[in-house]
């Protein structure tokens, strides 16, 4: 949006030296007229002589004595005064060149700029604080963007590719029809798990909610139904541990996708028997996935919530996702005010514990 430009003005700075001095001299001139009316009106016109025959100052005489050097004094406070106020304005107004400064820099994309007040709080620091917060949120938007962009074309490149390669084999008459089928519709439903996987993220990071009390063992119940046939083909068996009330204030929606990724990354990297324990610890509710399976190093542990990082698979590879399951639930987890805590099991396999507000 185009802004005409504004008609240059008096600077803040000179104005406050200007009301300062002119409100000393305002100050200068009333003190003049009390002392006139309280004093010098009170002294008689003309020569006067004491009893003794001495000489006594007339109205006249004290004004012509006090006047000039009254002007004198009064013109040299109200240089003194100017001077303090153009240093002392530019100081109390540094704050205001700082926000100005961070401002322009973050309108030529410097999003990193920040203010940084140092100082006791008042409310130029209040101002300086709340444009801090406002640019890391802005800047977390763009980041969110950036990464979003940035992961779907690096992931949509592969089912692309290999689109590509498959309409080239059908075209040239190669292979029998039935298997040119099964494998477009192998590589649409990747594509389209990767679009939504991609879309789950992007709505988790950017913390889009609709939370509510939700009762987190129906939840668990509608997921292990959803997966149980997938972990019965795979060898697995679902043992659910969880009290009769249990609740969270969180948007179902994601927290669903939360839970099935994490079933679904048991299952497709573990093996034997998958656990799903909960329970509440003073104002969180504690929601806790393990899995039989390899020994795992803190180097995976760190590596499992990075987008599009799979480790080996152990389990069903028609379970597997595209590479975004746990970040999309430390994601949603995050975006919860929660966590989620990853640690490898002594005997083997992955506990994955979801942190989450308990619903009030």
């Amino acid at each position: 949006m185009n802004r005409s430009p504004r008609t240059p003005g008096a600077s803040v700075r000179v104005k406050l030296t200007i009301v300062m001095s002119l409100l000393v001299i305002c100050t200068g001139v009333l003190i003049l007229a009390l002392v006139y009316l309280f004093l010098l009106r009170y002294i008689p016109e003309g020569n006067l002589n004491t009893v003794r025959g001495d000489f006594a100052p007339s109205r006249r005489d004290l004004a012509q004595a006090f006047v000039p050097r009254a002007l004198w004094a009064l013109s040299a406070l109200v240089l003194v005064s100017a001077v303090g106020a153009w240093l002392l304005s530019g100081r109390l107004l540094r704050p205001l060149n700082q926000l100005q400064s961070t401002s322009l820099k973050v309108a030529a994309g410097q999003l990193s700029s920040r203010v940084e007040l140092s100082g006791p709080r008042n409310e130029f620091s209040d101002v300086a604080d709340a444009m801090d917060k406002m640019l890391d949120e802005i800047q977390a938007q763009v980041d969110q963007q950036r990464r979003f962009a940035a992961n779907a074309s690096h992931e949509l490149r592969t089912p692309l590719a290999a689109l590509r390669a498959t309409l080239d084999v059908g075209i040239q008459g190669a292979g029998g029809e039935e298997e040119f089928m099964r494998r477009l519709g192998s590589i649409s439903a990747k594509a389209e798990r990767t679009v939504q996987a991609l879309l789950t993220l992007s709505r988790a990071e950017s913390a889009a909610l609709h939370p509510r009390s939700t009762d987190v063992v129906l939840l668990v119940e509608d997921v292990v139904e959803q997966l149980l046939p997938a972990a019965i083909a795979a060898g697995f068996e679902i043992d659910v541990q969880l009290p009769e009330d249990l609740r969270v204030e969180a948007d179902a929606d994601l927290l669903e996708h939360a839970l099935s990724n994490l079933v679904r990354n048991a299952i497709a990297y573990g093996r034997g028997a998958i656990r799903i324990a909960g329970g509440a610890s003073g104002s969180m509710v504690l929601l806790s996935v393990e899995n039989e399976g390899g020994m795992l190093g803190e180097a995976q542990l760190s590596q499992m919530v990075e987008p599009f990082q799979r480790l080996d698979r152990l389990g069903s590879v028609e379970t597997a996702g595209v590479g975004l399951g746990l970040s999309i639930v430390d994601a949603v987890a995050r975006a919860h005010h929660g966590e989620l805590v990853l640690l490898a099991r002594s005997a083997g396999g992955l506990s994955a514990t979801l942190r989450l507000p308990a619903a009030g």
